[in-house]
């Protein structure tokens, strides 16, 4: 009798010392301290670019949640720039960057997105935009002009992309050039937000890089999928003050089962 009811106990407490996957917000907050941004749902549909002016998916929905807390987390500061970024690939930092770029711009704001992740950039192949110079071009030539790298979204109005140009070896020494500073000022004249999808800080050091010019630091957790080591480095950057103000981000979860709505229309 006592083995028995021992014996789930047991199992329970076994599966879950060897489980080191993320599989909630609980999880998150006994590893670190760091605020909690909010959650985005699974996406079912193939597209990356899920938020429009007339969709009202529970995951689109979500994201205008999630541009309420950034504005509301960040009052009485300034919080022009944000980057994203993440522990390792696959977690959704684009496709955050993406959406959330996109749902500013139907609340009016005027938003560009940049594609800093310079070793494997998918911003612009995943909006499905046609390649041109982009921000290597610019650190390397003079003679770039930002006119030149930037490309406006056809679908939503007020959303433009940097794609991240050549592909060079030195991707992280290009970021301390005196030329990223120079670009993020001129856009700071010209946009109400810039969105920075950066390298996983969990493989290369490139997103510390870009340190001097950010607000806000938006680091994406896949559940799942993110091991529990991803939220530790996470809470180092926290605790240690690496990047500004960061929050974290719960992607890919059953959210829209959880607050009890589906698709609405769209």
């Amino acid at each position: 009798l006592i083995f028995g009811i021992f014996l789930p106990f047991t199992f329970v407490f076994v599966k879950n010392q060897v489980n080191n996957k993320i599989t909630g917000v609980s999880d998150i907050s006994k590893l670190t301290n760091t605020p909690y941004l909010g959650e985005i749902s699974h996406n079912d549909k193939n597209a990356t670019l899920i938020v429009g002016e007339n969709t009202n998916t529970s995951a689109a929905e979500l994201f205008r949640l999630m541009r309420f807390n950034i504005v509301y987390q960040t009052s009485g500061r300034s919080n022009k720039v944000i980057l994203v970024t993440s522990g390792k690939q696959g977690e959704g930092k684009t496709f955050f960057t993406i959406n959330i770029a996109a749902s500013l711009a139907l609340a009016g704001h005027k938003v560009i997105c940049l594609s800093f992740d310079l070793r494997a950039p998918r911003l612009s192949r995943n909006l499905n935009l046609k390649s041109k110079k982009g921000i290597t071009d610019y650190i390397l030539d003079k003679n770039t002009t930002i006119a030149e790298i930037t490309t406006d979204n056809p679908e939503i109005e007020g959303f433009s992309t940097i794609g991240s140009g050549q592909i060079l070896p030195n991707a992280g020494e290009l970021m301390t050039h005196p030329r990223v500073g120079v670009l993020i000022e001129e856009l700071k004249r010209s946009y109400d937000f810039i969105l920075i999808d950066s390298a996983p800080v969990g493989k290369v050091a490139d997103a510390y890089g870009l340190a001097p010019y950010i607000d806000t630091t938006v680091f994406l957790i896949r559940q799942d999928y993110s091991s529990k080591t991803e939220v530790k480095i996470l809470d180092d950057i926290y605790k240690n003050q690496k990047l500004n103000y960061p929050m974290a981000v719960l992607n890919d979860t059953n959210a829209k089962n959880k607050y009890g709505y589906g698709d609405l229309a769209g």
